[in-house]
């Protein structure tokens, strides 16, 4: 496997870090008090939450190597189809324009996570959840498989990723391994928060409340800015390779394209 590619899986597990199952949550749990005793539950979630994600890519994995040695050819063939490329990029073009959308400047993202802040506080509908998930370890569990279910519908970077890690044609256990390793890298911001937490104690709790407040507010333009990204992701590979459209195509007038 190449050293872009495991660059760019690195890029995108780190994106893939900053979801409300990844991040928003488990930060949520540190809210709570008796830090230290909750360090267990917080392992537990987040190990939940990698296990659904590493159980989710093997199966996008496994299916993907079965579509490429069964039908390479044909999918070869469609991919270098110059109508596809055309569609991939005004899709890509809708996803960026749908990304960009609404309240971007910080002073709008901030009125907005004031005002839901006042309404239903920095967790919104997750507060009773996680109050209901500390009770027990299998409620933690839940609590874990629903989060990862909830983001399926927006996981483009993990799409993404597995498309990349199945396209490497490196041997299955690798593709495996670095799939694992995909998966750990997107709780590392969880576990230094983590750590931050058990050191700090009840003195990060200024801090790490603000922070929820914001997180909280970014919590409804995640599928916006994850929407941008795809895009970007769509339209870079439109335009890429030999088959890709070019600036020539698309203005020929000022480009010279046929």
């Amino acid at each position: 496997m190449s050293t872009e590619t495991l660059l760019q899986l690195a890029v995108l597990a780190l994106i893939d870090s900053t979801s409300i199952g990844t991040l928003v949550i488990p930060l949520w749990l540190l809210l709570r008090r008796g830090s230290r005793a909750l360090a267990g539950k917080v392992l537990l979630y987040l190990g939940v939450v990698a296990a659904f994600y590493l159980a989710l890519g093997v199966l996008l994995i496994s299916g993907g190597r079965v579509i490429v040695e069964r039908c390479g050819d044909a999918v070869g063939a469609a991919l270098e189809a110059p109508g596809l490329r055309w569609v991939a990029l005004a899709a890509g073009v809708g996803l960026i324009v749908y990304g960009f959308s609404g309240p971007w400047s910080k002073a709008e993202r901030e009125k907005a996570a004031a005002e839901k802040a006042a309404r239903r506080g920095p967790e919104g509908g997750w507060g009773a959840r996680i109050d209901r998930a500390l009770r027990t370890p299998w409620a933690l569990v839940g609590l874990g498989v629903v989060a990862g279910l909830l983001e399926v519908p927006t996981m483009l970077p993990y799409l993404a990723a597995s498309g990349l890690i199945v396209a490497s044609g490196a041997a299955f256990p690798v593709q495996l391994g670095v799939l694992a390793l995909y998966c750990v890298v997107m709780v590392v911001p969880a576990l230094v928060l983590l750590g931050a937490r058990v050191l700090l104690g009840d003195r990060a709790d200024a801090w790490f409340g603000r922070v929820a407040e914001r997180l909280g507010g970014y919590v409804s333009e995640s599928a916006k800015w994850i929407a941008a990204i795809g895009g970007i992701l769509i339209v870079r590979w439109a335009s890429s390779g030999p088959d890709g459209v070019g600036l020539g195509q698309l203005f020929p007038a000022l480009f010279g394209g046929g």
